[in-house]
C-alpha cells in the first residue's frame, strides 16, 4: 500500500504530508439533507484500511461523485448501519444507501458474513452490493458470486485507474442502474 499512497501523493501533486479522513467520520451532521428530494442517496462503503478510504473519497472527488461516502470500518458496523441500530438509528442522519461497497478482508464479520446477513434479509435482499477487494483470487470471486454479490471489482494500483473506476460505479451503479421502487427499510432481527 505504501507505493500506492506515494503514487497518490505524487498524482495530487503534493509532496508533503496528506491529511487523512478519519474513519471516525460515519454519518456526517450533512448527511441529513441525502433525504431532500432529488438529493442523492449515500454509497456505504465498508473498509477498514484508512489508506484505501482516503483513496477512495477523492477518487469519488475526482470523478464528481455527489453520492456521499459512508465509511463503516467492520463488518458488524455495516450490518449495524443497514439495521438502523445503535449509533445509526437516525435515518435522518444516517440514510439507508443506493450501494455498498463492500471489501471482503473486515473484522468482526467478514465481507462474504455480511453479503449473506443482506441477501437473507428479506428487507434489504435487493440491496446492490459490489465486493471492492484487494483479492484477485477465483475463489473468493466465485464465492461472492454465489452468495448474491451483483460485482465484484479488484482495487487497482494507480490513482486513474481508481478514479476511472470510481466513475464507472458511478455511470453504472449511481445513475442507470435501477432498483426495486419500494423504500425497504430494515426489520431489526439478525
Amino acid at each position: 500500500m505504501g507505493g500506492f499512497y506515494i503514487e497518490w501523493t505524487r498524482f495530487l501533486g503534493r509532496q508533503s504530508e496528506i491529511d487523512k479522513v478519519s474513519l471516525s467520520d460515519r454519518c456526517s451532521t450533512g448527511m441529513s439533507q441525502s433525504n431532500l428530494p432529488n438529493s442523492p442517496k449515500p454509497v456505504l462503503y465498508a473498509e477498514d484500511e484508512e489508506d484505501d478510504v482516503f483513496f477512495m473519497r477523492r477518487a469519488f472527488t475526482d470523478a464528481g461523485i455527489r453520492n456521499p461516502l459512508v465509511i463503516v470500518p467492520n463488518g458488524q458496523e455495516a450490518i449495524d448501519y443497514l439495521l438502523g441500530a445503535g449509533r445509526y438509528s437516525s435515518r435522518d442522519e444516517c440514510p439507508l444507501p443506493c450501494l455498498l461497497l463492500l471489501d471482503l478482508k473486515l473484522p468482526k464479520k467478514s465481507g462474504m458474513e455480511v453479503l449473506h446477513w443482506i441477501r437473507t434479509e428479506s428487507a434489504i435482499s435487493t440491496l446492490p452490493v459490489v465486493i471492492l477487494t484487494s483479492s484477485p483470487q477465483d475463489a473468493d470471486i466465485q464465492h461472492a458470486y454465489f452468495q448474491g454479490a451483483n460485482a465484484y471489482l479488484v482495487k487497482p494500483s494507480a490513482p486513474e485507474e481508481l478514479v476511472r473506476m470510481a466513475s464507472a460505479i458511478q455511470g453504472f451503479w449511481l445513475t442507470e442502474n435501477r432498483t426495486a421502487e419500494k423504500s425497504w427499510e430494515p426489520t431489526g432481527l439478525e
